[in-house]
C-alpha cells in the first residue's frame, strides 16, 4: 500500500513538473532551441566597433527558424514549406517590453502552416508556440477549384501577413489580418467530401486576436488561443499602433483608425486616401508625431491627423524601416545593404553601405518589412532567412 502511495505521489509530482514546466517539455519535440551567442555576447562583441554585424545563430546546420520548424504532411508544406514563414510576403511583430519577435505566416500556395514562432532575443531562444492546425475543412469552388482549410471561424489560415501582424501594447496580444488562408492543397478531383466540414466562405479574409502567452490569460484570452475579430478585407495590410492604443490599419489604397472593442475590431474613421502605393510597411515616430508607410517607389510619412507631409524615394524594394535613437531612418534590404537618411535634412538622402562579407550576405534579400526592428541604443535586429540566424547590427554615431 506505501509503495503505491509513493508511486502516486511520483505520478502526480511528475505530471505536475510537466504542466508548469511546459516549454521545457517542448524541448523534447524540437520545439525550443537556443542560439549560441546571446543578445549580450553580441552587444559585447560589438563593442570594439563603431559599426557592424553579430549573428545569433543555433548550432548545427539549422541556424535559425529551422531548428524549431514542425513535421507537417503535403497537405500542410504546399510548394515552399515552412521557410515561407519568413521568406514568402510575411513580417514580424515585435514586443518591446520583453524584446520578443514573433513570426507566422505562408499564404497562396507557399505554405499553409499557421503555427506561430517566437525569438526571444535576450536569451537566443527560439520557440514554436504552437503546431499547424490540421486542414481539414475545405472551401466552396473558386475558380474551378476547392482548397483545404483549417476551422477559420476559430483559427487563421496560413496567410502572407504583409505588415498585418501586429503586438498591442495595451493588451499584450497580437493582431492579424489575413487576406485569407492558404490554397496551395486544392481538393482532387472525385475526392469523396464531408459536407460537414464545407466552410462556404472560409477562404475569405479575417481578423484574428492571439494570446502569445504560454500561461498568462490577456484580453480574455487562455494561453496560446485565438479569437475571430472580424471579416474586413484589408487587401495588402499595414498597421501601426499610436500611444494611446489607437490602430492606424490599412490596405494599399486607405488608412483608417481602428480600435479592439469586445472582441471586435472596430474602424472609427478614414486617416488618409493617399496611401495608394502598393503593400508596405508603416511605423510610428514618436519624436516626430509621424507615421512613416515605406513601400517598393515611395516613402510616405503621415501626421497624426492623416495630413500627408513627405513624400521621398525608397533605397531599396525590402519595404523595410526602423527609426534610430537619434532618429535617423534605417531599413535592410536583407541581405547585405543598409541605407541610412535623415529626414529633417534640407535635402535628405540615403546613405547606403554594403556590408558584403562582414555581414549577411547570402540572405534572402527583400520582403523584410517589420522583421527589422530598432531594439535601442542604435541597435536593429534583423533575420530574413532560415539560411541565417538572427542578425543584430549596431548602427554608427553620427
Amino acid at each position: 500500500m506505501r509503495a503505491q502511495m509513493v508511486k502516486w505521489i511520483g505520478l502526480v509530482l511528475w505530471l505536475w513538473i510537466a504542466f508548469a514546466h511546459g516549454a521545457a517539455a517542448q524541448d523534447q519535440d524540437g520545439a525550443v532551441a537556443q542560439t549560441s551567442m546571446t543578445f549580450s555576447d553580441c552587444i559585447d562583441k560589438l563593442s570594439a566597433v563603431d559599426s557592424g554585424w553579430c549573428e545569433m545563430r543555433v548550432p548545427g546546420s539549422k541556424p535559425g527558424i529551422s531548428a524549431v520548424w514542425p513535421d507537417v504532411n503535403r497537405r500542410i508544406r504546399q510548394v515552399a514549406g515552412p521557410s515561407a514563414v519568413l521568406t514568402a510576403w510575411n513580417s514580424a511583430a515585435y514586443d518591446p517590453v520583453d524584446r520578443y519577435l514573433y513570426f507566422m505566416g505562408g499564404g497562396h500556395a507557399d505554405y499553409g502552416g499557421n503555427e506561430v514562432y517566437r525569438f526571444e532575443l535576450d536569451s537566443g531562444t527560439w520557440r514554436r508556440l504552437t503546431d499547424p492546425s490540421p486542414l481539414d475543412y475545405y472551401t466552396a469552388s473558386r475558380g474551378g477549384h476547392s482548397f483545404w482549410i483549417p476551422d477559420t471561424d476559430r483559427v487563421p489560415g496560413a496567410f502572407h501577413t504583409y505588415d498585418g501582424l501586429l503586438f498591442l501594447p495595451a493588451t499584450r496580444t497580437l493582431l492579424a489580418l489575413s487576406l485569407g488562408p492558404a490554397n496551395g492543397a486544392r481538393v482532387d478531383p472525385g475526392e469523396p467530401l464531408d459536407r460537414t466540414r464545407l466552410k462556404a466562405d472560409g477562404g475569405g479574409p479575417r481578423q484574428y486576436e492571439f494570446n502569445p502567452s504560454l500561461v498568462d490569460l490577456r484580453n480574455g484570452l487562455p494561453p496560446l488561443q485565438w479569437r475571430l475579430l472580424g471579416t474586413r478585407d484589408w487587401g495588402y495590410p499595414r498597421s501601426a499602433v499610436l500611444p494611446d492604443n489607437t490602430l492606424v490599419l490599412g490596405s494599399k489604397t486607405r488608412l483608417y483608425r481602428a480600435q479592439l472593442v469586445a472582441g471586435k475590431l472596430e474602424v472609427l474613421s478614414q486617416f488618409s486616401s493617399q496611401a495608394d502605393s502598393g503593400d508596405g510597411t508603416l511605423v510610428y515616430d514618436a519624436a516626430r508625431e509621424l507615421l512613416w508607410s515605406m513601400h517598393a517607389k515611395v516613402l510616405l510619412a503621415f501626421a497624426r491627423t492623416g495630413r500627408l507631409v513627405k513624400k521621398l524615394p525608397p533605397p531599396n524594394r525590402a519595404k523595410s524601416i526602423a527609426i534610430s535613437t537619434d532618429g535617423r531612418l534605417v531599413t535592410w534590404d536583407g541581405g547585405a545593404l543598409v541605407s541610412v537618411l535623415d529626414p529633417d535634412d534640407p535635402a535628405p538622402h540615403w546613405s547606403v553601405t554594403d556590408w558584403g562579407a562582414q555581414g549577411p550576405t547570402a540572405a534572402h534579400s527583400g520582403r523584410v518589412y517589420e522583421k527589422w526592428q530598432h531594439v535601442g541604443d542604435n541597435l536593429f535586429v534583423g533575420v530574413s532567412t532560415d539560411q541565417h540566424g538572427v542578425w543584430l547590427f549596431k548602427l554608427a554615431p553620427r
